[in-house]
C-alpha cells in the first residue's frame, strides 16, 4: 500500500515512521509547508515525493492511504479531497472543528475506509476496562466521573490551538475530545450536556471546562478538562465508573477495581498482553495504524471511522452552546 502524509509535525512524522515499517506499506509522498523539513526527509529517502501543496500531492499520486496530521481547521478540506479520490484516510483528532464540517467529510466517504486518531481506543488498559463494564463484572453502571488534565499552559501562548477560529475552542476540544470519545467507547452515547468554561490564562479560548453529562442509558456523570492543572507533566485521561458491586478506575497506565467488600485489584499496562510488532513513540500508535491497514485489506470498517469519530465533536458543539447560554443542551449526533 502506498501511503501519503500531510502535515509533518510530531504526529505526522510518527505515522510516517510506523507505516514505513508495516508489512506491505510504503510512504511514497509527504506534504508540509516547511520546505527545510521536506529537504531533510528527502535526503534520507530519495524515492519519496515531497510537496508543499496537498492538492498537488493527491493529484499526482495514486495513494491507498492518506494520513492527515495538520491543525484541525485544515482537516475538512484535506479529508474530503482525499475521499473524493477514493483514498482511505486517517484523520488525527479531533476530526473537525464542528459537526457541520464532520458531516461534510462523512458525505464524501464514497465507501473508503477511515480512522479518526483517538489512540486511547488502542491502549490495553481502556480496552480491558471496556470488557469489564460490558460483562458487568461489577454489576450495572450507576454513575461515572472523568478528567483530562495536563500542565501545558502557564503563560499566554500563541498558535492555532489558541485561535478559536482555527482550533474551534480551547482545552475542551483539544483535550476533552479524547475523554468524550472514551466515555462513548466504554459507556455509550450521550443524551445531553451542561457545560461551564473558565479562562485562567488564555485570552480567547477556555483553559478549563466542566461538563455534566447524561447518557442515553440514563446514567449521569461529569467530566473536568484543564490544560492549566498543576502536577500533570504528562497528560492523564482518567475514567472512574461506579457500579453496583464496586468501582473501576482506568487511565493510560493502569486499571483498578475496588469491590464493595474492600478488595482492590490494580493492574498496570505492562500486565496486559499487547502483541504489537514494534514500538515507535507508543504501542497504541502502531496498533492504530495496523488496524487501518487490516481494515482496508479485509474490507471492514474500523472501530473509530469518521461516523464514530464525529461523535465527540457533536457533544462538544452542544457543550459550547451550553456554556454560552447557561442551559443544558441535547446532543445531536450525525
Amino acid at each position: 500500500m502506498d501511503v501519503g502524509v500531510i502535515g509533518l509535525g510530531k504526529m505526522g512524522l510518527l505515522h510516517a515512521a510506523i507505516f514505513n515499517r508495516l508489512d506491505g506499506c510504503h510512504v511514497t509522498a509527504l506534504c508540509d509547508i516547511n520546505e527545510l523539513m521536506l529537504k531533510i526527509l528527502r535526503s534520507g529517502n530519495e524515492d519519496v515525493r515531497t510537496y508543499t501543496d496537498y492538492k498537488l500531492m493527491l493529484d499526482e499520486n495514486d495513494l491507498d492511504i492518506v494520513v492527515i496530521a495538520t491543525p484541525v481547521f485544515l482537516h475538512g478540506s484535506m479529508a474530503t479531497t482525499a475521499l473524493k479520490k477514493g483514498m482511505h484516510v486517517l484523520i488525527e483528532k479531533p476530526m473537525a472543528k464542528t459537526s457541520e464540517e464532520c458531516s461534510n467529510i462523512i458525505g464524501n466517504a464514497n465507501g473508503s475506509k477511515s480512522l479518526v486518531g483517538y489512540c486511547r481506543r488502542f491502549m490495553p488498559t481502556y480496552n480491558n476496562a471496556k470488557k469489564l463494564i460490558e460483562c458487568e463484572e461489577l454489576g450495572k453502571v450507576l454513575s461515572f466521573r472523568s478528567h483530562f488534565y495536563l500542565s501545558q499552559v502557564d503563560k499566554r501562548m500563541e498558535g492555532w490551538q489558541f485561535d478559536p477560529y482555527k482550533g474551534g475552542g480551547g482545552a475542551l476540544i483539544d483535550l476533552g475530545c479524547h475523554a468524550l470519545d472514551m466515555i462513548h467507547y466504554i459507556l455509550g452515547p450521550m443524551r445531553s450536556v451542561s457545560c461551564r468554561t473558565e479562562r485562567v490564562i488564555s485570552e480567547s479560548v477556555e483553559d478549563i471546562a466542566r461538563l455534566e453529562l447524561t447518557l442515553c442509558s440514563g446514567v449521569t456523570g461529569n467530566l473536568a478538562v484543564s490544560w492549566v492543572e498543576s502536577g500533570y507533566r504528562l497528560p492523564e485521561m482518567m475514567l472512574e465508573v461506579t457500579c453496583e458491586k464496586g468501582v473501576a478506575r482506568v487511565a493510560e497506565k493502569y486499571l483498578e477495581t475496588v469491590s464493595n467488600d474492600g478488595t482492590v485489584n490494580k493492574r498496570f499496562k505492562q500486565c496486559f498482553p499487547d502483541p504489537i510488532p514494534f514500538n515507535i513513540g507508543g504501542r497504541e500508535y502502531t496498533a492504530e495504524d495496523l488496524h487501518l491497514v487490516q481494515s482496508v485489506r479485509d474490507a471492514k470498517d474500523t472501530k473509530c471511522d469518521i461516523k464514530v469519530g464525529s461523535m465527540p465533536t457533536s457533544v462538544i458543539d452542544s457543550a459550547y452552546l451550553s456554556a454560552r447560554d447557561g442551559q443544558p443542551h441535547k446532543v445531536r449526533y450525525l
